[in-house]
């Protein structure tokens, strides 16, 4: 086929001389016309981009005259005058049958300028991947003035760029997967998140908080005072002498426990290193069979699902004389009472005692059939001497949750959190969980289906519960002359809405001081009660009062038979009897205890809305912290165990009670287990 051709011309430049000398010119409509035989081979088609757009997928790139099916990678740079050979392959992509190519390429939003240029062929790159995290910053507590440090690990194509934010917008560090934070002070801590970008997308990490502790200047306050102060446990001694135990099962906790219960070659330090659920029916059937098994059997379960199936136990420690059990970690008890008798010189620190509750419909809610307290002392006559719980968490316990019985004597409790059961806030509560199982059949249940067919909704029920109920009872039977033994110390306690017995003192001696009992939810849920009680039949309300046991009696600290407490720089916040001196007979003095206070503040909710406040003595005229109850006994100490000489065997500081909010619910210098982040060895340790 022939082509016409309308003009020719040949046009040279910058060459020389007065000559230009064509040697041959050959015209053709083919490469093979022009071509002598054995000429160059025909160069291969060049493609050709025809379109190039940018839509909110990123960068669209067509055009055609590519070899047919072949493979071509698309080229990006910032920079228009680099080398080809120095252009970034951002994709890799194929040619159609036709020659024809039709590519998007992610671009990010905010990038630079960009150029782009197709590559026939070449060595194919990796697939470009945006950014993903593969290991998020992890939470620190860090102690003031000392460094932290956040690492995040991430994926993606290179090069990978991190900008990291404080408390969400306020750009910190620099260009780096981590974040030094040198001298850290109070202001530091916050929430610390970062930004990873690269050419094809973005991604923001979780948040990761660091929260400040207690300079070391300040770990004093955590000394062990109080009646207990000369208790030692099993001493510091290193993890690897063989009188320390690592414990990781039941199994394990049964067989350390047991060792230390004899007195040759006994463990003196045992360690809870995670979570251990101590159920009879869950427990390795080898801890039932163990030769001096310290895990025994009580009452079985009656109404909880949880505890129906889990069963509950009670592990004896006893005999013993110097033993420490702690957590590094704030580990959690499930399920187990511990019971302590014949012993002295024992540490319990940084444990969360969990799940040991359940509905009482067999005493109908007296709550004494299950006989279940978080940990018992000295009960049946067994003498215990000398004990120290510090930093430790309970939630709601069926019976008490710490009774001392039997005239056991010098004892502290520090820096403890009484928490109760979380349901106003969590659906899956442990309450909620018990309180669903009684919907289900609700006929089956006369007490809960009472008041659930008398004006109380299940929710109604669980905000009620929420709180602990028999606290810390000190004194086995009453008027037992061996309860005069008792001498205990009770600092720093965190009171989450408790209903009774801060503690309940019968014949012995309780000093209080910087306690912290923070109880609004309680009274709102009593005057919740009492107004559902109010709107029932006369027939129904006396039905109530002559069957049913079901309201928070809203006391705070007891002293009866003629206890002595004293009560120094605390608060109580809507505690309906703050302090109480007679529990039995107001007329009969042998009944009645003496309690003072000292400096202590008082908040109280009126029904009206207003709130009465007063600081000061319980002495001062008008004072509403009381006691009502009976006549008052002027304070003094008794000769007994712990006062021998009718006076306070040791010395101590307090922190003013405005404080104690900020001092005790600190989440990183405050009570309750897993708050204080320190040297696992400080553990061992009574003074620092």
């Amino acid at each position: 086929m022939s082509s016409p051709i309308a003009y020719f011309a040949i046009e040279a430049a910058a060459v020389t001389g007065p000559v230009f000398w064509i040697d041959e010119v050959r015209i053709g409509t083919t490469w093979a016309d022009v071509t002598p035989t054995g000429g160059p081979v025909a160069p291969a088609p060049a493609p050709v981009i025809t379109q190039a757009l940018l839509s909110t997928q990123g960068m669209i790139l067509r055009g055609s005259n590519g070899p047919a099916s072949s493979t071509y990678q698309v080229l990006t740079s910032s920079n228009l005058t680099l080398p080809p050979s120095n252009w970034p392959s951002l994709a890799a992509h194929s040619f159609d049958a036709t020659g024809n190519f039709d590519s998007t390429n992610p671009v990010a939003p905010g990038s630079s300028q960009q150029f782009f240029r197709l590559l026939v062929g070449g060595t194919l790159p990796p697939v470009p991947t945006a950014p993903s995290i593969t290991t998020p910053p992890q939470n620190q507590t860090i102690a003031l003035s000392n460094a932290a440090t956040f690492i995040v690990t991430a994926a993606g194509t290179a090069p990978l760029h991190y900008q990291w934010f404080f408390n969400t917008n306020t750009p910190v560090g620099g260009n780096s997967n981590t974040l030094a934070l040198l001298n850290v002070l109070s202001n530091n801590a916050g929430a610390y998140s970062v930004i990873i970008t690269n050419n094809y997308g973005a991604v923001t990490s979780a948040f990761a908080t660091l929260s400040i502790g207690a300079p070391l200047g300040e770990l004093a306050r955590y000394n062990l005072v109080g009646f207990g102060a000369a208790v030692t446990g099993g001493g510091e001694i290193a993890e690897t002498d063989p009188a320390y135990r690592k414990v990781y099962t039941a199994l394990e906790l049964a067989t350390a426990v047991r060792s230390a219960n004899k007195t040759a070659g006994s463990v003196k330090v045992i360690e809870i290193m995670n979570d251990l659920n101590l159920g009879w029916n869950e427990i390795d059937p080898a801890v039932q069979s163990l030769d001096s098994t310290p895990f025994s059997q009580p009452a079985t379960p009656l109404l909880h699902p949880v505890l129906l199936a889990s069963g509950v136990s009670t592990m004896q420690i006893s005999p013993k004389s110097g033993l420490t059990i702690f957590s590094a970690n704030g580990a959690t008890i499930r399920r187990a009472s511990w019971s302590i008798k014949n012993t002295a010189n024992i540490i319990i620190r940084n444990l969360k005692f969990d799940e040991l509750w359940e509905w009482d419909e067999q005493t109908k809610g007296d709550y004494d059939r299950n006989n279940w307290d978080m940990i018992v002392i000295g009960v049946g006559g067994g003498t215990v001497s000398h004990l120290w719980i510090d930093h430790c968490t309970f939630t709601k316990a069926y019976d008490g949750t710490i009774d001392t019985k039997g005239g056991a004597d010098h004892i502290t409790y520090s820096w403890n959190k009484y928490a109760g059961d979380d349901g106003a806030t969590n659906p899956n509560s442990f309450v909620w969980q018990q309180i669903n199982a009684l919907e289900a059949n609700l006929a089956a249940y006369p007490m809960y289906n009472f008041l659930r067919t008398r004006g109380f909704s299940a929710a109604d029920i669980v905000a009620i519960l929420q709180g602990s109920g028999k606290t810390h009872a000190i004194g086995e039977l009453s008027l037992e002359p061996v309860n005069e033994n008792s001498c205990v110390t009770f600092h720093h306690q965190w009171y989450i809405n408790p209903w009774d017995r801060l503690p309940r003192l019968a014949g012995g001696t309780v000093h209080n001081f910087n306690i912290y009992v923070d109880a609004p939810l309680m009274l709102a849920a009593r005057r919740l009660r009492d107004a559902k009680v109010a709107a029932m039949s006369p027939a129904d309300q006396t039905t109530f009062a002559n069957n049913y046991n079901f309201r928070p009696s809203g006391n705070g600290s007891i002293s009866t038979e003629n206890g002595a407490m004293l009560v120094e720089k605390s608060v109580y916040i809507d505690c309906v009897w703050p302090l109480r001196n007679n529990q039995t007979d107001p007329n009969n003095p042998i009944y009645t205890g003496k309690i003072l206070g000292l400096d202590t503040i008082y908040s109280f909710l009126e029904s009206n809305g207003s709130t009465t406040y007063v600081r000061g003595n319980s002495t001062d005229p008008g004072n509403p912290l009381g006691p009502f109850q009976a006549p008052i006994i002027p304070f003094s100490w008794n000769t007994n165990s712990g006062t021998p000489n009718g006076v306070l065997p040791y010395t101590y500081t307090m922190d003013d009670p405005a404080d104690l909010q900020a001092i005790v619910t600190s989440p990183t210098a405050g009570a309750g287990a897993g708050v204080l982040s320190w040297n696992k060895t400080n553990w061992l340790k009574t003074s620092y």
